[in-house]
């Protein structure tokens, strides 16, 4: 369900496609394209702020931790390990200050 709600809200931020305009072949093709991209996506958490979603994503292959605004837009990748990231979580409080682990 999480990954749903993830595929969901990329989806609605896509600037390509919009009601009040007639898309193009190409404009649906980069649609297309770039959700055929996400494979899965899970262990979804905010900031402290609520500005940010953090969450882990197989979009580039191996599963790592991507980041997007919370009112929308397209994920920018935050890890690049080798080995698979299985959860991130919301940090508060600690001696790095709020963020993602």
């Amino acid at each position: 369900m999480r990954a749903l709600m993830i595929a969901v809200a990329l989806f609605c931020s896509l600037d390509v496609i919009t009601a009040d305009t007639t898309t193009t072949t190409e404009e649906l093709t980069k649609a297309v394209t770039l959700m055929a991209r996400i494979g899965r996506c899970g262990s979804p958490t905010f900031s402290p702020d609520g500005r940010t979603l953090a969450f882990v994503c197989d979009m580039g292959g191996t599963p790592q931790v991507w980041t997007a605004p919370s009112e929308g837009g397209w994920p920018t990748q935050v890890t690049a390990l080798g080995d698979p990231v299985s959860s991130v979580e919301c940090r508060v409080g600690t001696r790095r200050g709020p963020g993602f682990e």
